[in-house]
């Protein structure tokens, strides 16, 4: 065998054998198989489909019923805010209603301390009548027992008096029923079956004891200052007037010291009570504000007519003729000078002094009438009012007390402003921490969905 034989074999062997021709039959057997086969693989499709879809409804289903809940929640929430706002409003109503009627009856600290000596009174009295009259201690919660002829005593004492009574009674010489211990106070015999346990007179016992228990609690600390007496521009008018007429001596000086002083006194005070009352509330407050404007008190200017007789010298208003007249052409100054309130003079420092250097310092007044003698000189006092050092020290620490007051005010509105933002930053933060963990319950539950794809969650669209 030649070298061309060999290839001609490995070509035949390499070449496959010619396929048949197939029949009719065949290529429908074929063609029916591939058409199964199609439409297998588009119903494993459609299942598929289905499946997802059936999923994703699920999941659809699961979101729509946690929305739902947390609607729910949130409802909830909204019913329980309405109630407390309301609660709030109500509260806040019966705070305007406790500020007008504390307005219209205003109650000092004297009458505190009065009301509080009087309550420590009646407990200490009540507790007086309340006490045990054989130990002389007051009477306990449970402990007091009466008997029918209506004396009263503690449990301990009379189950003390009974035994001993019952211990006499056993070694007397005495014959007959034992009808019981008599009463320790007035010796009636036959009591024991009276004896009764007073519900009422408990009670008492027991709001004694939390009236105590208060009582040494919050105790009443008065603080030490002395009463501000009101005065009114009329008063001191009159005050001067009675003094120029019926007083002519040389002690007018100190009258008219005393009365700058008390004006200085008048606009400071006022000012601070009506600062301290705005300070109080809040300015929208119509109660509060009609309250604090008709606090108000207009105070002249020292070179009006109406009060150039407080400052006057003491010889001018002891003249009297001559001091009248003096005052009459201070009408045409009278517009250059407006009328000052205290609504204009915040509540300070420089503004306190600057009143206080207005009043003391020398005004420009009508000259007084020439005097006869070398007399007119010495007994023309200098028109710059000196306070005493006396009223000048009760004038500073009742400013300082206002101020105090005012300034301890202030802390508490800010306090309670602060509070209210805590508390508003931490119902912030409770929604969003409730809204976090909402979201991720929900990725928790779907995370154990039994229907979850490959270990992960089928996003919806």
């Amino acid at each position: 065998m030649g070298l061309s034989d060999l290839f001609a074999n490995a070509t035949n062997a390499l070449v496959p054998p010619p396929v048949p021709p197939k029949s009719e039959a065949d290529l429908d057997r074929s063609k029916d198989e591939i058409r199964n086969k199609e439409l297998e693989s588009r119903h494993h499709e459609d299942i598929q489909a289905r499946k997802s879809a059936e999923l994703h409804v699920r999941e659809l289903e699961d979101v729509i019923a946690l929305k739902n809940g947390m609607f729910d929640a949130l409802e909830r929430q909204i019913v329980l805010l309405e109630k407390h706002v309301a609660n709030l409003q109500r509260k806040e109503a019966e705070l305007n209603a406790l500020r007008a009627e504390q307005a219209e009856q205003p109650v000092s600290a004297s009458d505190v301390a009065h009301r509080y000596e009087q309550l420590s009174d009646l407990f200490t009295r009540l507790q007086d009548t309340l006490t045990c009259p054989v130990c002389y201690e007051p009477f306990g919660r449970g402990q007091a027992v009466s008997l029918q002829c209506g004396h009263t005593f503690c449990q301990t004492c009379y189950s003390e008096w009974e035994h001993r009574h019952v211990e006499a009674w056993k070694v007397s010489p005495q014959q007959g029923v034992y009808l019981g211990p008599e009463c320790p106070e007035c010796r009636t015999t036959d009591v024991r079956r009276g004896r009764v346990r007073i519900y009422s007179l408990e009670e008492v016992v027991r709001l004694v004891e939390r009236g105590k228990r208060e009582i040494a609690a919050h105790p009443y600390t008065p603080a030490i200052q002395d009463a501000i007496q009101p005065i009114t521009g009329t008063d001191l008018l009159l005050r001067h007037q009675h003094v120029a007429k019926h007083d002519g001596d040389t002690n007018d000086d100190d009258d008219h010291a005393q009365s700058a002083t008390a004006v200085t006194a008048t606009s400071q005070l006022t000012g601070a009570e009506r600062d301290l009352i705005i300070l109080d509330a809040d300015r929208d407050d119509p109660v509060v504000m009609d309250l604090a404007q008709t606090q108000e008190i207009t105070l002249e200017d020292p070179e009006d007519p109406a009060t150039a007789a407080v400052t006057a010298p003491a010889d001018a208003s002891i003249q009297g003729a001559a001091s009248r007249p003096s005052a009459a052409p201070a009408g045409d100054e009278a517009p250059q000078h407006p009328v000052r309130t205290l609504c204009d003079t915040p509540l300070s420092s420089a503004a306190a002094a600057d009143s206080e250097d207005t009043i003391s310092a020398p005004m420009p007044a009508s000259p007084p009438p020439p005097a006869v003698g070398p007399a007119s000189s010495d007994s023309t006092p200098s028109s710059t009012t000196t306070l005493p050092s006396t009223d000048a020290s009760r004038l500073s620490l009742e400013e300082t007390y206002l101020r105090e007051r005012a300034a301890a005010r202030a802390r508490a509105r800010e306090a309670e402003l602060r509070l209210e933002a805590e508390m508003a930053a931490r119902r912030a933060e409770e929604e969003e921490r409730e809204a976090r963990e909402a979201r991720e319950q929900l990725l928790v539950e779907r995370g154990r969905r039994p229907y979850a794809v490959g270990g992960a969650i089928r996003e919806t669209p």
